[in-house]
């Protein structure tokens, strides 16, 4: 990918012109297409401000431009252009959900998470701003933000209305559930969603290895980490340790709850579960009260006055 940027530059900015070919707006967005890939987003700035100055660019140029920003973890600067093209400035065109998906998606590789689901509360709002209407992209992007912050519930409720409204799912989504399960400890409930993901023709294999083995490690259960790293040598768990089934919308207790007052706020500390340590272990007997320690042995009498004068 190295070379391949630069070789996109010299065809734009040398090969073109020497041969007196004017750029289109596609022009453009290969080579900033080319350097985002290579995660040179600030040569993919100057190439984009080229097409601007051209006026060559179109909602094609700006999604390509986001998403290389995403590429390179410049959140700020994907808001700030993003935020153009909702005012329109400088006739920026409006966004669509290809721009909320990029810019959710620079948010959310750049630990900006709240910021992210803010974006996606937006485009599921209704509202005259734009037109866009969220895709089953939007819901896994949405749903690893909710991973980084823990908020397993409200991943889980998207997830399940792409599964139930959307009728699609993908991989990333899939993956991002079970990351805010693992972030939460909830290992089990994340074993689960193996079943699902194979009924929709994914392989949970990697993820889970890479997602949840640790986690498994970190709780003891050595068994079924050592399933994920070495399926063919490592021992099966036995079949009490098997975990309960996934949650299901029926259950009171694991129902995806609202967002107490809406998203948070950027730099809002997540609220999550106790350590494991501190959790209630139900089924598990008290402990035993210490046992007293045993009586200390009497020292023998002092013997009598008739004993010392018998003595020799």
């Amino acid at each position: 990918r190295g070379s391949r940027w630069d070789a996109a530059i010299r065809l734009l900015e040398v090969e073109m012109p020497a041969r007196r070919l004017r750029p289109s707006s596609a022009s453009f967005s290969a080579a900033t297409n080319a350097c985002g890939q290579a995660t040179q987003w600030q040569v993919a700035v100057h190439i984009f401000a080229g097409s601007r100055r051209a006026e060559l660019a179109d909602t094609v140029a700006f999604n390509t431009m986001l998403h290389a920003l995403s590429d390179g973890h410049a959140w700020p600067n994907a808001l700030e252009l993003f935020g153009s093209m909702l005012r329109g400035l400088g006739g920026a065109p409006r966004p669509d959900v290809l721009s909320f998906d990029s810019t959710m998606a620079a948010c959310q590789r750049g630990s900006a998470w709240p910021r992210s689901l803010q974006l996606f509360e937006f485009l599921t709002s209704d509202c005259t701003t734009h037109t866009a209407r969220p895709s089953a992209i939007s819901f896994a992007v949405a749903a690893s933000a909710c991973a980084q912050g823990a908020l397993w519930e409200q991943a889980l409720a998207w997830h399940e209305q792409v599964l139930i409204a959307e009728g699609s799912a993908t991989l990333s989504g899939f993956g991002a559930v079970v990351s805010a399960f693992a972030q939460a400890r909830r290992w089990a409930d994340a074993l689960c969603l193996t079943e699902q993901m194979k009924a929709h023709g994914f392989d949970p294999e990697d993820v889970l290895r890479t997602t949840l083995a640790p986690v498994l490690l970190d709780v003891g259960k050595q068994a079924w980490a050592a399933k994920f790293f070495r399926s063919k040598l490592a021992p099966q768990p036995p079949l009490e340790a098997l975990p309960p089934r996934a949650p299901r919308r029926g259950d009171r207790s694991r129902h995806p709850a609202p967002l107490q007052g809406g998203i948070p706020a950027p730099g809002a500390a997540a609220t999550r579960q106790p350590p494991i340590a501190q959790l209630d272990r139900p089924g598990l007997p008290p402990a035993s009260p210490p046992l007293p320690p045993p009586p200390r042995p009497r020292p023998p009498p002092p013997p009598s006055a008739s004993s010392r004068q018998e003595a020799p």
